[in-house]
């Protein structure tokens, strides 16, 4: 989803995912074209969601330089649903709430301007 969006490319962002007591967390490692620079914050639309006391934790290791910046994606509790990812003013599609990491990472569907815009099967 993530390298669905414009000014994310292939390889520009790799994505771990751990998943421990209720809580399931993504990092996204940006690197390739964008390595060492320090970036916007990811944030999270957690609207299609449910569960009991489910959050959204947004935090981020801004260093830039010689480092790639590393931004965490926390979801707790959620049992079910869907949530979107939002950076540099693009939206990703709906992603489910236990997402694989190649989800997260992989070109799915993007909106812009209130458009969805799909990737065919085969480009895929």
């Amino acid at each position: 989803a993530l390298e669905g969006l414009t000014a994310i490319d292939s390889g520009d962002v790799a994505v771990t995912k751990e998943t421990t007591q209720g809580q399931t967390k993504w990092n996204l490692v940006f690197e390739g074209n964008l390595a060492g620079t320090n970036l916007g914050q990811t944030t999270i639309n957690t609207g299609g969601l449910s569960g009991y006391g489910f959050t959204a934790i947004e935090g981020t290791t801004v260093q830039g330089g010689e480092f790639d910046e590393v931004q965490l994606v926390t979801l707790s509790n959620a049992s079910g649903g869907t949530f979107r990812l939002a950076w540099q003013g693009e939206t990703t599609g709906a992603l489910d709430y236990n997402a694989f990491v190649n989800e997260l990472q992989r070109t799915t569907e993007i909106e812009r301007n209130d458009e969805a815009l799909a990737t065919p099967d085969y480009l895929q």
